[in-house]
């Protein structure tokens, strides 16, 4: 089964999250556990990244920092869906 394009998910997995932030994984999961950042978790070894949590923590966070600023969408549950996508696909590619 394909998943749907970020743009159409209230959630991410913690590994998108990280390619996302150009962060380790590990990172995430540290802050995860510090309550530092926004997470669901689905049961004791699955945890889920809400979008609307991760495009506010962005905002708090990351204010400022090239393309973030741009992050004006009117639907919480959308981080700038384009640059979002191009982002993750040109992290998984390799492409920094």
């Amino acid at each position: 089964m394909t998943r749907p394009p970020v743009e159409e998910r209230y959630a991410i997995s913690v590994k998108e999250a990280a390619i996302l932030l150009s962060l380790g994984k590990s990172t995430v999961y540290a802050m995860i556990e510090q309550n530092r950042f926004p997470y669901i978790r689905i049961s004791k070894t699955r945890v889920i990244v809400p979008m609307a949590g991760l495009r506010e923590w962005m905002q708090k966070n990351m204010a400022g920092i090239k393309g973030i600023e741009a992050v004006e969408d009117t639907n919480p549950y959308i981080l700038n869906a384009a640059e979002l996508e191009r982002a993750f696909e040109s992290r998984k590619a390799g492409v920094h």
